[in-house]
């Protein structure tokens, strides 16, 4: 599928899906089981968000751990950042908007460069890590392995949607 039929599908998705975002409920996720479903059934913000990411990375020919090793910092550092506190319902409409934006990117007029891309991305990415801090319960072993299989699915994810562009795991350098 080309990057042409696969953004409508994307765009479509993302602006049904987003207001699905109010789904970072909190302590009551822990757990290592809680927290690999979270991005996949936790709400469409997370799995589009990712996806579209990997999408992104991938027509912008960033490798699989290039664009992993660019976005995942921000996930964790937004974990670590969000452990103490709730989050708030601003945080929940950036999420929403974060899976629409990155999208936005996928369409052919609408895409950015290389270094601005990757600097909205990371600013949502960190948005995303924000919300699922509070699933850390103040760095408990519980949380904190929560917050690595989140980390563990979104990666996944964000696999899926470059493998869709580039037909492989990993690229030659």
């Amino acid at each position: 599928m080309s990057k042409n039929q696969l953004s409508p599908i994307l765009f479509l998705a993302a602006v049904l899906g987003s207001g699905l975002a109010q789904a970072h409920t909190g302590a009551s996720d822990a757990g290592f089981a809680a927290g690999l479903l979270h991005p996949l059934s936790g709400g469409g913000d997370h799995l589009l968000f990712a996806l579209a990411s990997g999408l992104w990375m991938a027509h912008k020919h960033f490798s699989l751990g290039q664009g992993l090793g660019l976005l995942l910092p921000p996930l964790m550092i937004g974990m670590l950042i969000g452990v103490n506190g709730n989050h708030g319902i601003v945080t929940e409409l950036l999420l929403g908007l974060s899976a629409v934006v990155a999208v936005i990117m996928l369409l052919p007029r609408m895409s950015l460069g290389k270094l601005s891309g990757i600097a909205v991305l990371s600013g949502f990415t960190l948005m995303h890590g924000v919300a699922h801090g509070n699933e850390m319960i103040a760095l408990s072993l519980q949380g904190i392995t929560a917050a690595l299989a989140i980390t563990l699915t979104t990666g996944c994810i964000f696999a899926a949607g470059h493998f869709a562009v580039t037909g492989r795991y990993f690229q030659q350098q």
